[in-house]
C-alpha cells in the first residue's frame, strides 16, 4: 500500500507540476476538449467513451478553466496506470524492481509528452493496463467486455486480442468443444462492450455543437465515423501514409522503431529489457508472455510498418510516438525481471537518476501558444466572418474557444465540405449561406458557397493562401487570409491588427522543444513572410524587407523567408546585397538546394560566374532533378562563350524537364552563338512547338529562316 500512494502522488505531483494550464497545441486537443465539454461526437473515429469520461471529469473537478481540467485527466489516468503496472509486476518481480521499470516507462518523453495534454492515449494505456490485469486475474469475460469498450476511447486497443485469445486457448485445458464453448462468450462481452457504439447515431440525433460524421443519418454515415473513411481509414497521414510492402521499407520502418525505443526507454531500460529478454526469459510466466509478445509486436513494429511514414519526415516521429505508450506498457515484465539480475542498491539509485532528469523538463503550465493562436484569429476575423477549409491546428482551436469558451459563435467554420453530411451540417448550422439549395457534389456545393459570399461581402478567411482557388484573389492580414483584393492602402492598414495581438512565452522556434508547438508559432512567421510578398508585390520594399526580417527572427530557417528577403534587394538589382543575404541563409541552411540556387543567381547577375557556377554545381548535388538551376549553370557558360559546356547543360536541363521552355530557347541561343546553323534552327523550332505564343516568337521565326539558308 506504500508503494501504490508513494507512485501514484509522486507521479500525479510531476504531471501536474508539468500539465498545461489551457487548450494545448498538441494536435487533436482542442477538437476533444470542445467534445467533452458539449458532449459532442469529435473527429473520426469519435473517441466516445473518452468524451463521455472526459465530459463526467470536467464536471465533478471543482477549480481551472474546461482545458485544464481535461489536462489534469491525462494527468490522473497516467497516475493509475502507474500504480496498475506496478502491481501488475509485483506478481513476477520484488517491489525495486517493479518500481524501477515503471519508472522507465513513467519516465518515457511519450508518456510525459501525452499525460499533460487532452488526448486519449493516457486513458488507452490506462484501459489497457485494466484489461491485462483482469486476464491475469482470471476474469477474462470483464477483460473482454473492457476491450470492447476501449475500442471506442482508441481503437488499437484491438491489437491486444490475438494475444489474449492465444493466452486462453493455452490456459484452457478442456478439450474439443468444451475448449472452444468460453471464446463465443468472450465475443458476447466483446459485443456487449461495443454497443457504446449506440452514443453516435443518439447522440447525432440531438444535433450536438460538434457532430462530426452525422452518425444519425444513415447507417453508412456511422460507418464511415467509425472507421475513418473520411479521414484517411488506417493511415496515419492521409498523403504521406501509404502501405507500401517492401524489404527496404520494411526495414525502414523498424530501424525508425528501434531508434524511437531508445529514445523512449533510455539507456537505463534497454539494458534491462535485453538482460530479461535473454538471460531472465522464463521468468515471465507463459500467458503473460503470450500476451505481453503478441500485443507488443503487433501495437510496436508492426504498427510502425502498416504506418510506413516517410522516416527522414520531421513529422514523422511526433505522429507516431503516442502510439509507443501502449507498446512499451507490454516490455515491462521483461524490464522487471531483468532488474532482478541488478543489485539491491541499484534499484532505487537508477529510479532517482530518472525522476532527475524528468524534473529537468521545464513545465508548461505557462504555454499559451496554443490558446493565443486562437485568441488572435478571432480579433483577426470582423463579426459575422467565416474560417474557410482551416486546417486541424486551427479548426480544433476554434472548436475549443467556441464550444468550450462560448466565444465568437458568430463565426462560421467552414469545413469537411467534400463530405455530404459536411455540407448539410454547414447548410444546418449556417442557413444564411446555402439556405434551401441542393448540390450533385462537393465541387458544386464548394463553388455556390465562395460565389454567396462574394455576393453578399461575407468576410472569408482561410489559414493558409494556397486554401483558395485560384480564381477568387486573396491577401494576407495579420495571421490570416483574406479574400479579396486590396489596394495598398487597404493592405498596409490591415497589417495594424498586429498591434492587438497577444503573445505569450517563448516565440522564437529554435528555442522550442516541442514540435507542436513549433509548428504552432511557425504560422505567425509564415505570415509575415506572406505579408512582405505582398509588400513586394507593391513595390514597398522596405516594409517588405522589415516582414522577411521579423519572420527571420522567429525562424531562422524558414528557407523561403530568405529567399524572399534576397529577392527584395535581387528585385531592386542590388545583387551584391542579394549575394550577401544568401550567404547568410547558407550558413544557417547548407542543405537547401533552394537557397544555393539562388545564391548562384545573384553571383551570375553580380557578374560573379565563377562562383556563380560552384553555386549552382552545389545546388544540383543537393537537388539533382532541379532544371532551374541547370539552365542557369548553362547560362553562367553562355556568359563566356563556352558554347560546348552551355550546350551541354541545356540539353541536361532538357533531358530533366523536356518541356522546359528557356532552356529549350537557351540551347537554340548557344548554338547559334556556336555556329551550328542547323541544329540552332531546330533548337528553335523546338522552341516554338513547346510555347507557339511566344512574344518573341516573329523574332524566332526570323532567326530560324536565316539559319537554314
Amino acid at each position: 500500500m506504500f508503494y501504490s500512494f508513494l507512485l501514484f502522488a509522486g507521479s500525479l505531483g510531476l504531471l501536474l507540476r508539468n500539465v498545461y494550464g489551457t487548450v494545448s497545441p498538441y494536435r487533436d486537443s482542442g477538437d476533444l476538449i470542445a467534445a467533452a465539454a458539449s458532449l459532442g461526437i469529435a473527429h473520426p473515429p469519435g473517441y466516445s467513451l473518452y468524451v463521455l469520461l472526459t465530459h463526467i471529469g470536467i464536471q465533478c473537478l471543482p477549480f481551472g478553466n474546461i482545458a485544464y481540467r481535461a489536462n489534469v485527466l491525462s494527468c490522473l489516468w497516467t497516475s493509475l496506470t502507474v500504480v496498475l503496472v506496478f502491481h501488475i509486476l509485483r506478481k513476477i518481480s520484488s517491489a525495486g524492481p517493479a518500481l524501477l521499470a515503471v519508472s522507465v516507462w513513467f519516465l518515457s518523453p511519450s508518456v510525459q509528452r501525452l499525460s499533460i495534454v487532452s488526448e486519449m492515449y493516457s486513458l488507452h494505456a490506462l484501459l489497457c493496463a485494466v484489461i491485462f490485469y483482469l486476464l491475469l486475474e482470471r476474469k477474462a469475460m470483464a477483460a473482454m467486455f473492457a476491450v470492447g469498450l476501449a475500442f471506442f476511447n482508441h481503437p488499437t486497443v484491438v491489437f491486444m486480442l490475438p494475444g489474449i485469445l492465444a493466452m486462453e486457448w493455452a490456459i484452457r485445458e478442456e478439450k474439443g468443444f468444451e475448449k472452444i464453448k468460453p471464446f463465443s462468450f468472450y465475443a458476447a462481452a466483446l459485443a456487449a462492450g461495443w454497443t457504446l457504439v449506440l452514443y453516435y447515431p443518439l447522440r447525432s440525433f440531438r444535433s450536438p455543437e460538434l457532430d462530426w460524421g452525422g452518425a444519425s443519418a444513415s447507417f453508412r454515415n456511422l460507418w464511415r465515423l467509425v472507421t475513418r473513411a473520411d479521414y484517411g481509414g488506417l493511415k496515419l497521414h492521409p498523403e504521406e501514409s501509404s502501405f507500401a510492402w517492401t524489404a527496404g521499407g520494411i526495414w525502414d520502418q523498424i530501424s525508425l522503431f528501434i531508434k524511437s525505443e531508445w529514445r523512449e526507454l533510455s539507456w537505463v531500460g534497454i539494458p534491462l529489457l535485453f538482460i530479461g529478454l535473454f538471460l531472465r526469459r522464463n521468468s515471465v510466466p507463459k500467458d503473460m508472455r503470450r500476451l505481453s509478445g503478441v500485443t507488443f509486436v503487433l501495437s510496436g513494429p508492426l504498427f510502425f510498418i502498416l504506418s510506413n511514414l516517410p522516416v527522414h519526415e520531421e513529422t514523422t516521429l511526433p505522429i507516431l510516438e503516442p502510439y509507443l505508450l501502449m507498446s512499451n506498457l507490454f516490455l515491462l515484465p521483461w524490464l522487471a525481471v531483468g532488474a532482478e539480475k541488478l543489485k539491491t542498491a541499484v534499484w532505487p539509485a537508477l529510479a532517482l537518476v530518472l525522476l532527475f532528469f524528468a524534473v529537468k523538463t521545464p513545465p508548461h503550465r505557462n504555454d499559451f501558444s496554443a490558446y493565443d493562436y486562437g485568441r488572435n484569429i478571432l480579433k483577426t476575423m470582423p463579426l459575422g466572418s467565416s474560417l474557410y477549409e482551416p486546417d486541424d491546428t486551427t479548426a480544433f482551436v476554434m472548436s475549443y474557444l467556441q464550444s468550450a469558451e462560448n466565444r465568437r459563435r458568430d463565426i462560421a467554420v467552414l469545413m469537411t465540405l467534400r463530405t455530404k453530411w459536411g455540407s448539410d451540417l454547414i447548410v444546418k448550422k449556417y442557413p444564411y449561406l446555402l439556405k434551401g439549395s441542393s448540390f450533385s457534389n462537393a465541387q458544386e456545393f464548394i463553388s455556390a458557397l465562395l460565389a454567396q459570399h462574394v455576393r453578399q461581402n461575407i468576410p472569408l478567411f482561410s489559414d493558409h493562401p494556397g486554401k483558395f482557388p485560384s480564381s477568387l484573389p486573396n491577401y494576407n492580414e495579420g495571421l490570416m487570409t483574406r479574400a479579396g483584393t486590396p489596394t495598398p492602402e487597404i493592405f498596409d492598414s490591415a497589417q495594424s491588427i498586429f498591434n492587438f495581438y497577444v503573445e505569450r512565452g517563448n516565440s522564437f522556434i529554435e528555442k522550442e522543444p516541442e514540435f507542436f508547438t513549433r509548428h504552432l508559432l511557425s504560422r505567425r512567421s509564415a505570415a509575415l513572410n506572406n505579408i512582405g510578398i505582398t509588400y513586394q508585390q507593391f513595390k514597398d520594399f522596405p516594409k517588405a524587407r522589415d516582414r522577411f526580417m521579423e519572420s527571420l527572427a522567429r525562424d531562422p530557417k524558414l528557407t523561403q523567408a530568405w529567399v524572399n528577403l534576397g529577392l527584395n534587394s535581387y528585385t531592386q538589382n542590388d545583387f551584391l546585397m542579394a549575394e550577401s543575404t544568401y550567404l547568410d541563409a547558407v550558413r544557417r541552411l547548407p542543405q537547401s538546394g533552394q537557397i544555393q540556387y539562388y545564391l548562384g543567381l545573384a553571383q551570375r547577375r553580380a557578374g560573379k560566374r565563377i562562383e556563380a557556377r560552384a553555386s549552382l554545381e552545389k545546388a544540383l548535388a543537393l537537388v539533382p532533378g532541379h532544371a532551374d538551376a541547370m539552365n542557369e549553370l548553362g547560362l553562367t557558360y553562355l556568359d563566356d562563350s563556352m558554347h560546348a559546356e552551355a550546350a551541354a547543360r541545356f540539353e541536361k536541363c532538357l533531358d530533366i524537364n523536356p518541356k522546359f521552355v528557356p532552356a529549350q530557347y537557351n540551347l537554340g541561343l548557344t548554338l547559334r552563338a556556336a555556329g551550328k546553323n542547323k541544329e540552332a534552327a531546330q533548337a528553335f523550332e523546338n522552341y516554338l512547338r513547346l510555347d507557339p505564343n511566344a512574344s518573341d516568337k516573329f523574332q524566332v521565326q526570323s532567326w530560324i529562316r536565316q539559319l537554314q539558308r
